[in-house]
């Protein structure tokens, strides 16, 4: 019985081969990363500017200021168990249902829905700013 392929050559395919298979992977897995950053991404407005947050985890929240700045807040123990994000300078809480933005310790009620992607380039800008 004839072989097809020469012993040498086998391990240079089987190299791409699994590249390849890897690859796909990876593509999968960022799909999925794509799909619970999304999933932990809510879209707020407050005095007619736009704020992203997203929670990366129960200690960290990201917040996207409207002029494009990423502020990190972080995780501020209270004795009500309300939700309070911050840090020096802004503070991120929850009144009941609501989100409140404090800055320079002035309060402002924010209006928050899920992040939907709407629009293909507006998706990629914030996902490059939220990194």
């Amino acid at each position: 019985m004839q072989r097809f392929l020469p012993c040498r050559l086998r391990p240079f395919l089987l190299f791409p081969m699994v590249a390849l298979l890897l690859s796909a992977c990876g593509e999968f897995q960022s799909r999925e990363d794509e799909e619970t950053k999304k999933k932990n991404t809510l879209d707020c407005t407050a005095n007619n500017q736009r704020y992203l947050l997203r929670f990366q985890d129960k200690y960290e929240v990201r917040l996207l200021m409207p002029d494009g700045d990423l502020v990190y807040l972080y995780n501020m123990p209270t004795s009500s168990g309300a939700m309070r994000y911050g840090n020096d300078m802004i503070e991120v809480r929850s009144q009941g249902l609501d989100l409140v933005l404090v800055q320079n310790l002035r309060s402002t009620k924010m209006d928050c829905k899920p992040y939907k992607i709407e629009d293909e380039k507006q998706r990629e800008q914030d996902q490059k700013k939220l990194k």
